[in-house]
């Protein structure tokens, strides 16, 4: 093959076939000559079908693999994908708490519940993070469950969320954010209603009850306005862990 030439072009196939069939002396027969030339043009047209008929038969075969290929691939349902937005609306993104270490301490925060003035949220949950003085997440976000009851001023929670850090690598400055987010059915959203943060030096065993701030939220704790003046608050309860 010269060139990158396809050998098996008509042109080389009736040269090769001369080769074979035409004496090589000078006495070489006009018959078989004359023959061969008559039947180049046919036998062009043969191979020119037959490379076609061959290539309609691997470009079929190759659709029917692309078809059998896909069949493989399962397709995301919008069941699927409805069922897991409703786990993930009813398990919340939690965390385990971390295994103990000698010396150390682990944090357990109890969310009891948040009083509002409009507490009738549509599934309302808080998101819980740990952030530095410049509003930097320090550990992963979590997010609770939507809130098992609403009643009166309160969204009651009842749930556990463990900090995933010991309280001795949490340098001062340090805050845990609460943000009270809910669902919008006019703009088919979620949104922020209120958030309040735990300072690291209030980190101690027992009840805690937090203030609410008004949006946007500020990690940097520079800019705060009370959500209400009355008196509604997140209501926790803090545990300490050592070994």
């Amino acid at each position: 093959m010269i060139n990158g030439d396809n050998p098996w072009k008509p042109c080389f196939v009736i040269k090769a076939l001369r080769k074979l069939l035409l004496p090589t002396s000078p006495a070489s027969s006009p018959e078989v000559a004359e023959s061969l030339e008559a039947c180049s043009s046919d036998s062009t047209a043969e191979i020119r079908e037959l490379f076609d008929s061959n290539s309609d038969e691997m470009r079929s075969n190759t659709e029917v693999d692309n078809e059998r290929a896909e069949d493989k691939i399962p397709a995301l349902e919008e069941d699927e994908f409805a069922d897991g937005q409703l786990r993930r609306k009813m398990q919340g993104t939690l965390l385990p708490r971390l295994p103990l270490t000698p010396g150390k301490t682990l944090l357990s925060l109890y969310i009891e519940k948040i009083g509002l003035k409009d507490a009738g949220l549509i599934d309302p949950y808080l998101t819980i993070s740990v952030r530095d003085y410049l509003g930097v997440a320090m550990t992963a976000i979590q997010d609770t469950p939507v809130a098992s009851l609403i009643k009166d001023n309160f969204i009651i929670f009842n749930v556990a969320v463990e900090v995933q850090k010991c309280i001795e690598y949490l340098p001062s400055g340090v805050a845990v954010f609460f943000e009270l987010k809910h669902f919008k059915p006019k703009k088919h959203k979620k949104s922020l209603k209120c958030y309040g943060f735990l300072e690291r030096d209030e980190i101690k065993p027992g009840a805690a009850v937090l203030e609410l701030y008004q949006k946007p939220i500020d990690y940097r704790r520079r800019k705060l306005k009370l959500l209400t003046v009355k008196a509604l608050y997140l209501h926790l309860h803090l545990t300490l862990h050592t070994m």
